[in-house]
């Protein structure tokens, strides 16, 4: 019996530990989706066109190198600029400087308001995880072989968006003294909540976004996306 018994532990701890030791190293391996990915990087259009769309890009976030790039993002992002990486190259930066100009100059009375306000924007331009709460909808061809993404959906936090609209919702334009949202939210302010708010801003038939962004508030994890909620 005890010969038995040495003969099966010699042949079968060494595969039995074998498994512990692989279950054991996975458990430290970091996966792709685990670490999240871009869904885009660079800018596919012609400086022509008004509505500047981005490349499609499924890989890892790289790293920013450009000084001028950098300033932008220390300057709107500094959250995303300490870490080093991330999805945006300097010509979606520039968009990005450009684009935020407006509302910016509108929401300037309150710079919490303005500081909640980036947070969305950062994370979806740039954020270097992606993939975690952006989903491209709809793509195109683009310069043979290139592919740009026309839509998204963007899961947000629903914490974070009623934070951004609490802390947004009364700042008046300094040029006129009217609520900014009166303007930001295509009806007046008063009916504006913050789905209306989001949606609004994310139209591309309405607004000056350059493609369309579909919000989809909620703290939980939804359909394997994690949503996006700042601090």
């Amino acid at each position: 019996m005890a010969g038995t018994g040495g003969t099966f532990l010699r042949r079968f701890l060494p595969s039995i530990f074998g498994c512990l030791f692989l279950i054991y190293i996975a458990e430290y391996i970091p996966t792709a989706s685990a670490e999240g990915q871009c869904i885009w990087y660079g800018v596919c259009s012609k400086k022509s066109e008004s509505k500047q769309k981005n490349c499609a890009y499924n890989g890892p976030p790289k790293p920013i190198r450009d000084v001028r790039a950098m300033e932008i993002l220390e300057k709107y992002c500094p959250d995303i600029a300490a870490e080093g990486v991330s999805c945006c190259d300097l010509d979606q930066l520039e968009n990005f400087s450009k684009g935020v100009t407006v509302p910016l100059s509108m929401l300037a009375r309150c710079p919490s308001c303005i500081d909640n306000f980036l947070k969305h924007l950062c994370g979806m331009t740039c954020g270097p995880r992606q993939s975690d709460y952006l989903q491209p909808n709809s793509t195109e061809p683009y310069n043979g072989n290139q592919t740009r993404i026309l839509e998204l959906n963007y899961h947000l936090g629903a914490t974070y968006m009623n934070t951004t609209f609490n802390s947004c919702k009364s700042v008046q334009m300094p040029s006129t003294n009217q609520l900014a949202l009166d303007i930001m939210c295509g009806q007046a302010a008063y009916l504006c909540n913050a789905q209306r708010w989001f949606s609004y801003m994310g139209n591309v038939n309405l607004g000056p976004v350059p493609f369309q962004i579909n919000y989809i508030s909620g703290d939980e994890p939804n359909n394997g996306f994690t949503p996006y909620n700042p601090p």
